[in-house]
């Protein structure tokens, strides 16, 4: 106990010390004022990956032998979309049980594309659904 307390007043020191230089260092120090996300400012939309099955959000791993959606359609360009893993494993996902073009189509109308979050003037959260490409799949074997 009395050895924490004879070097508190070093502790004192050190941390004047270290607020001085981070007033004075603001950039490289952590009191810095950073604008993180003040770009987001004008931001008034967002978006997520959603892939669909005969027209309903689900799991991409419900399906197996997809069949007409290009590697292009998972592009996320002008998309304001921050969860790339979500858009990662759906991509993985169809681009390793993906079949030939010529492949017997199957029975399910599959579909990936983005949901969409905007607040309306109102001030009503719109969801709108964008599909990017659509092709068809085989249900997953139990």
């Amino acid at each position: 106990m009395w050895n924490a307390v004879r070097h508190l007043p070093y502790a004192a020191v050190s941390c004047a010390l270290y607020m001085a230089g981070s007033v004075a260092f603001a950039p490289r120090f952590p009191f810095a004022v950073v604008d993180m996300y003040a770009h987001m400012q004008d931001h008034h939309e967002g978006a997520v990956p959603v892939f669909l099955i005969d027209g309903r959000v689900a799991d991409v791993r419900d399906v197996d032998k997809i069949q007409g959606i290009p590697e292009i359609a998972f592009s996320e360009q002008g998309i304001p979309c921050s969860m790339g893993y979500a858009l990662d494993e759906i991509h993985y996902y169809v681009a390793e049980h993906s079949v030939p073009e010529d492949a017997p189509p199957g029975p399910l109308k599959v579909a990936f594309g983005w949901r969409r979050f905007r607040l309306s003037d109102t001030g009503v959260v719109e969801e709108p659904i964008r599909v990017v490409a659509s092709g068809t799949a085989h249900p997953v074997a139990p």
